[in-house]
């Protein structure tokens, strides 16, 4: 019987970014999430919130194209050189006086994006306190997401996949979300996203507008677009019984976790 060693933990940095509109009054909001990898000095596509209620309710005359606007600086400024960080933060804090960065903390992982993915959980998304606190983090977008990570690098897809896909070219300007990963095959798209079933039907719901106004852009050039939600387990229960009805008017097709490797050993055939 071969075994496998476990990938060693190495040492990462994060940053909280956070909306602090009075000093002061010491009042803020978690916008987002930054991770540096030392090991191979890179920052990482920034994990920010999706929209920003929060930050209209403690101010509600939050300047939100300036807050929009940041996450593409953000992204600019991982595409290039991380080396020097410390730079690259003072000028993304030049943005607004009312954006700062907590101390960064250290943190080890044996896999920096979906670490990224569950710091984003931890400290940016707004909580919903469920009552069954073990059985919910298990279960979780951040833990979907990181089985999908593994099952991706073990099958050899991790570098041939794009990640953090944007999808305003085909819905709207200023529109923030983005499917985990995705690829494109004469110019057919595909699409990956965890989804978390239980815990997730507004998700749901703007992943399957998504998926619907990509389907109609790329019709019209005779092209196609497939969507795959990898879930926690195959539903059960009246809440994930309704988002999967949800995604599959659009065709959205569902993986659950224990059938991860099986997809995507059929993917990396697919896309050989």
């Amino acid at each position: 019987m071969e075994l496998t060693m476990p990938d060693a933990e190495r040492p990462c940095q994060f940053y909280l970014l956070r909306y602090v509109p009075n000093i002061v009054r010491g009042e803020f909001v978690n916008l987002g999430v930054l991770l540096y990898d030392p090991a191979d000095k890179r920052l990482l596509p920034p994990r920010l919130l999706e929209n920003f209620a929060r930050v209209r309710r403690l101010h509600p005359w939050a300047d939100l194209d300036v807050l929009a606007a940041l996450e593409k600086q953000i992204e600019a400024e991982a595409a290039g050189q991380a080396a020097n960080l410390a730079g690259t933060l003072d000028r993304l804090q030049q943005f607004s006086n009312a954006l700062e960065f907590a101390e960064p903390k250290a943190v080890l992982t044996t896999d920096p994006e979906a670490e990224l993915e569950r710091l984003f959980e931890t400290y940016v998304v707004e909580p919903k306190y469920p009552t069954r606190l073990a059985a919910a983090v298990e279960r979780s977008r951040a833990w979907i997401r990181a089985q999908l990570n593994a099952a991706l690098r073990r099958a050899g897809l991790w570098e041939r996949l794009d990640r953090s896909v944007a999808v305003e070219e085909f819905t709207h300007k200023g529109d923030r979300f983005r499917f985990d990963f995705g690829w494109r095959r004469n110019g057919h798209r595909g699409f990956l996203q965890a989804l978390a079933l239980e815990r997730e039907v507004d998700r749901a719901k703007v992943l399957a507008y998504t998926m619907e106004r990509i389907s109609t852009r790329l019709a019209a050039q005779k092209l196609t677009a497939r969507c795959t939600a990898v879930v926690e387990a195959p539903p059960a229960g009246d809440t994930a019984e309704l988002a999967a009805r949800i995604l599959a008017e659009q065709q959205i097709a569902l993986v659950p976790v224990a059938e991860l490797p099986d997809f995507a050993e059929r993917l990396r055939l697919e896309l050989a």
